[in-house]
């Protein structure tokens, strides 16, 4: 009897820690939400703006936010393919990491660079962009684990992800 409850608890252990990952993971996202809903609190028709001197800057902390979304990502995404988080989990854990996206991509968007920076935000949002659709191709494979395209998809955008990034750092001025 002693035998059965040792293979309990060891089945229990992971998922305990994965949820706890989960949690944190979403709980990181949250205050990254919330430090990006800061911009849109205040009142669009004020006369305070925020200008922007320094575009490295700017762009290098979106930079930042997309590599702990991507970290995110990965960590999410393999932890629903091993079975430690079910599909519903990762749905919902995804829907937040695609939010933040869009997020991010709005900021690059409304920021009006200089022309010498125009080339690289708009690369960096077109990964972020790559970004999302793989965000929402990886929603698809949780619903259909049989569809070999859709890892190929997955993939792909990963890999396109990638050489925008590449794109924007090398049309920095």
């Amino acid at each position: 009897m002693a035998k059965g409850r040792s293979k309990s608890n060891k089945k229990d252990t992971p998922k305990k820690f994965s949820r706890k990952g989960l949690v944190l993971t979403v709980a990181i996202l949250g205050i990254i939400t919330a430090a990006s809903f800061v911009v849109w609190l205040v009142p669009q028709n004020s006369q305070v703006t925020f200008v922007t001197s320094d575009h490295m800057a700017q762009l290098d902390a979106v930079a930042n936010i997309h590599d702990t979304l991507r970290v995110s990502f990965q960590e999410q995404y393999d932890m629903a393919l091993n079975g430690q988080i079910t599909a519903d989990e990762y749905v919902d854990a995804a829907q937040v990491l695609s939010d933040q996206t869009v997020q991010q991509i709005s900021l690059l968007a409304t920021a009006n660079p200089p022309p010498e920076w125009s080339d690289s935000y708009a690369h960096y949002m077109e990964s972020l962009r790559a970004f999302n659709s793989m965000l929402r191709e990886s929603i698809i494979l949780m619903d259909d684990t049989q569809n070999t395209d859709t890892l190929d998809n997955i993939t792909k955008l990963n890999d396109t992800v990638t050489e925008y990034i590449v794109s924007s750092e090398s049309a920095r001025p």
